[in-house]
């Protein structure tokens, strides 16, 4: 495994128990809970069919010191290697992604829970190479970006701990209750 993934692999590791309880609580999302047909009932003593829904999970865990709040996907590597962009566009692969930004010891302290079908499906990854939506870092690799927010309006962002928190997404601007 080249350093710089084993590196980012096993700073990942840190985060596991935390993201262990975080998708516990969002299981909700990932399975369906039925109440058994008649034949079900009385042929095989069946009153609740559970189904799992769920698929691969995608996992980043941000450094605290990411001062941005958005979710990016490298979209070009200089070596030619396959891009996260073109594995989950083009391949189909990851059926959900937790995003987060850890707090450097065992915590995720802010995360999104994204439906990749549905940003699939939003056409929010068509057409980006090229693109404004596009960045290059140092490194020469490039990534796309979206924020929290607009992943919302496009019902792709399915949790994440600011909607637990009652609080704004970033960028949103906070609900003022009227007085009138």
């Amino acid at each position: 495994m080249r350093q710089d993934v084993e590196r980012d692999w096993r700073d990942s590791q840190r985060y596991m128990p935390h993201v262990t309880e975080i998708l516990r609580s969002l299981a909700h999302h990932i399975i369906n809970i039925e109440i058994a047909d008649e034949e079900a009932d009385m042929k095989r003593a069946t009153d609740v069919v559970i189904r799992v829904t769920g698929g691969d999970i995608g996992l980043r865990a941000r450094k605290a010191s990411c001062g941005f709040r958005d979710f990016t996907l490298r979209s070009a590597r200089p070596s030619g290697v396959r891009t996260e962009l073109q594995k989950v566009r083009d391949d189909g692969y990851m059926d959900w992604f937790l995003y987060g930004w850890g707090d450097g010891i065992a915590k995720l302290t802010d995360w999104g829970f994204i439906g990749m079908a549905s940003l699939r499906a939003s056409g929010l990854l068509d057409d980006i190479e090229g693109s404004s939506r596009e960045h290059r870092n140092n490194d020469g690799t490039k990534f796309v970006q979206y924020s929290l927010l607009e992943l919302n309006q496009n019902r792709c962002l399915i949790d994440s701990s600011y909607q637990r928190a009652g609080t704004p997404l970033p960028g949103q601007r906070p609900v003022i209750p009227s007085l009138w």
